[in-house]
């Protein structure tokens, strides 16, 4: 599995970077806030599996830390929250995997 790793500023558009990635041939994204280790994003991306699954791992603040995906969701993409990610994977029963808390 080809899993591109983003490191995206928070508030920015996540949608057309899946998107690129996804085009250039990957097979997985995971997307990480600064800060996350690489260590836990590693843990992270070995979750990942066909078909559709979703890795979410929270932040301090409730936020999302780290956001995996097998297939571009853009109702998670939009998610401002790790509850929001959350209720939105479950309504689509998605695969779903959830991490503690990423350290910082």
């Amino acid at each position: 599995m080809s899993v591109a790793r983003l490191r995206l500023a928070p508030g920015a558009p996540r949608l057309p970077a899946v998107v690129a990635a996804f085009a250039a041939g990957h097979t997985a994204v995971l997307m990480a806030a600064p800060g996350v280790p690489e260590a836990f994003l590693d843990a992270a991306g070995a979750e990942l599996e066909a078909p559709m699954t979703v890795v979410l791992g929270p932040d301090t603040a409730g936020g999302l830390a780290v956001l995996g995906l097998t297939e571009i969701a853009p109702a998670l993409l939009a998610a401002a929250s790790f509850e929001a990610a959350l209720r939105d994977a479950l309504a689509a029963d998605l695969a779903i995997v959830v991490l503690p808390e990423a350290p910082a």
